[in-house]
C-alpha cells in the first residue's frame, strides 16, 4: 500500500464499520482473501477502487469508474484491459503501489462479507 502505508506500520481499524457496511471509493480496508488462491486465508490491506453497482473499466493503463478517469496517480501501471459492472455486494480493490500489488486484478472482486475492517489511521510509527 505504499506510499499510504509501508510494510511494518501499525494501523487503527474499525470493525464496526464492517458490520454497518460504511465503505466508500478510496477507503483503505482490511480484506480476508485466500492466500495463493488456495484454502489458506489471510488478511490484506487494499484501497477500494469501485463498489456495488459501479462500472469499472481499465483501458491502456487508465482506470475508469462510471466513465470517469481516476486521478493520475493510478495511470501507467495497470496491465491488461478489463470491463465489468460490480454486483450489489462486490468491491474492486487495489494496492496503491499497484505495479507490485496482488489485488482484484489477480483474484477478482471481493464480497462485502470479506471486508473485515476499515483502516482509520496509522498510529505507528508516529513520524515518517
Amino acid at each position: 500500500m505504499e506510499p499510504a502505508l509501508n510494510h511494518g506500520e501499525r494501523v487503527f481499524v474499525s470493525r464496526a464499520l464492517a458490520f454497518i457496511g460504511g465503505y466508500d471509493r478510496g477507503d483503505i480496508v482490511m480484506v480476508l482473501v485466500r492466500a495463493d488462491y488456495g484454502e489458506n486465508q489471510r488478511f490484506i490491506i487494499k484501497r477500494i477502487i469501485a463498489g456495488p453497482g459501479d462500472e469499472l473499466q481499465i483501458e491502456r493503463g487508465i482506470i475508469f469508474v462510471n466513465n470517469e478517469a481516476m486521478n493520475s496517480s493510478v495511470e501507467n501501471f495497470v496491465s491488461g484491459d478489463l470491463s465489468l459492472i460490480l454486483g450489489e455486494s462486490q468491491y474492486f480493490i487495489m494496492g496503491d503501489n499497484s505495479a507490485y500489488s496482488v489485488d482484484s486484478r489477480n483474484f477478482g472482486t471481493v464480497d462485502k462479507s470479506d471486508i473485515a475492517a476499515r483502516v482509520l489511521f496509522r498510529f505507528f510509527p508516529v513520524i515518517r
